[in-house]
């Protein structure tokens, strides 16, 4: 969830829920500020909240998702508000938080029930699930205690129907990988694939197959967004009809590239030498560049393999002494290589003097020689003076 978009008494029951402590007179940023760094933790780490029921009771959180029910309803009635991803935070920060309400003997378990079903209803609003893709694999829910079945076949969107726990359970899945999948690519892709500068015509004069696969791609990864996404906006570049966005590249491949392009491909790979001044970093990513241009993706073997098998002696010769695992670990060998070659290189030129240390050092001798002898002439012709007339003195 970005915690940017939730308020400040939704920030206190997820910093509660937490057993984080804070003060009462904390501001909207000071609460954000800090459980942002919390979000991010449990987001790439994969944690999951694990909640005290003891700590919820259950009349003061069926009149709060009641509240909250009610309040984000009504700023829904305005349709502007339904694309915007504050709402679809909001919903499932509610979603979750009806789930977490204790439900025992004592409870009435009916109202939870009519709960998750209005949840379920304010979600539907904010995101159909028809823009759902099953296939698409999405990111995990952060900070959910509850585990649902993914990818689940769409619901109809809206409709209101009073639903069991598990039909609540399988409804509220799909929707929650389609509201996460959504949030998460808006959150990233904040240029539209129209302004990447990437076209491709098919004629002479334009980018190659390759290439325009490749800067596609590059872009691709940049924006963080789902191949669903990139085929949706795919009308700015293509006007071939496609079911998926693999099927785009095979078909693209197939039409603009020469029939033997892997064979001619693999010839260049093996032709591919490391130069005598290249650095291992710049040839490796090179041989990396290749390999990704196969239709049938290389074994990470093999590209080990392909990429030692033209290093430079310097290289190759104590690399073959070495059980080497990956590309990766190679990068590493070589640049240590590399950097004892350096300091081997500087600690050579040291042992001795350079030409201009050379010349200067003479200079110098030279200088202090010269200077010497005119003090000894000059001391010697002071003493005959003196003695002349001393001599002088005493006739």
């Amino acid at each position: 969830m970005d915690v940017k978009c939730l308020l400040s008494d939704e920030l206190e029951y997820e910093l509660k829920i937490r057993g984080m402590e804070y003060a009462s007179g904390m501001t909207v940023a000071q609460k954000r500020k800090l459980l942002g760094p919390i979000f991010k933790k449990e987001k790439y780490l994969n944690v999951s909240v694990r909640v005290d029921s003891s700590m919820l009771e259950f009349q003061s959180e069926i009149d709060a998702c009641k509240a909250k029910i009610t309040s984000i309803e009504t700023e829904l009635a305005d349709p502007v508000n339904r694309s915007h991803p504050k709402y679809l935070t909001r919903a499932l920060h509610l979603a979750r938080r009806i789930d977490r309400i204790p439900v025992g003997e004592e409870n009435d378990e009916s109202a939870v029930n009519d709960l998750k079903t209005a949840a379920s209803n304010i979600l539907a609003l904010v995101d159909p699930v028809s823009s759902f893709d099953a296939g698409e694999p999405c990111d995990a829910a952060q900070s959910t205690p509850i585990a649902l079945p993914r990818h689940e076949p769409p619901v109809t969107p809206g409709l209101r129907v009073n639903e069991t726990e598990a039909g609540f359970a399988d409804r509220l899945a799909g929707l929650l990988d389609a509201s996460l999948q959504r949030l998460e690519d808006s959150r990233h892709s904040h240029v539209p694939i129209r302004k990447w500068g990437v076209s491709f015509s098919g004629t002479a004069d334009g980018m190659s197959a390759v290439t325009f696969l490749s800067r596609l791609e590059e872009k691709k990864r940049a924006s963080n967004i789902s191949d669903v996404r990139l085929l949706e906006g795919a009308t700015d570049l293509f006007t071939d009809d496609v079911s998926s966005w693999a099927d785009l590249v095979t078909r693209i491949r197939t039409c603009f590239l020469p029939g033997n392009f892997e064979l001619m491909l693999w010839d260049e790979i093996r032709a591919r030498k490391q130069g005598v001044n290249e650095a291992p970093l710049f040839y490796i990513a090179t041989m990396k560049e290749l390999f990704s241009r196969f239709s049938r993706p290389l074994s990470p073997h093999e590209q080990l393999m392909l990429i030692m098998a033209n290093l430079q002696p310097f290289y190759a010769t104590p690399l073959s002494l070495i059980n080497v695992d990956s590309v990766d670990h190679l990068n590493t060998l070589c640049l240590k290589l590399e950097n004892t070659r350096t300091n081997n290189s500087r600690v050579a030129s040291g042992s001795k003097l350079s030409v201009l240390e050379v010349s200067s050092s003479r200079e110098n001798i030279s200088i202090q020689s010269k200077k010497c002898k005119r003090y000894t002439r000059y001391s010697v012709k002071k003493k005959n003076n003196k003695k002349m007339s001393d001599c002088r003195r005493r006739t």
